[in-house]
């Protein structure tokens, strides 16, 4: 068994990353999950919430497509 020693790099470093995520968590929800994707938090493509590609950068599902992760969005779990 692997066991990282107490205060070394692993675990210094799983505290520092925990610390950054949560950080970011918070930054976003005194924000908005909108406002974040507008600014390039995710990524370096910034996608302003008035300024989409609308319905021509949705593409349509084929039959039979299931996604777990909509249900529980859309408040259907």
């Amino acid at each position: 068994d692997f066991v990282p020693v107490p205060g070394g790099f692993i675990q210094q470093r799983a505290n520092r990353v925990l610390g950054e995520a949560v950080e970011l968590l918070e930054r976003i929800g005194e924000q908005s999950l909108l406002t974040a994707i507008a600014e390039g938090t995710f990524g370096i493509m910034r996608r302003p919430a008035d300024r989409g590609k609308g319905l021509d950068g949705v593409a349509r599902h084929e039959a039979g497509y299931y996604n777990p992760a909509t249900e529980i969005l859309e408040g259907a779990a």
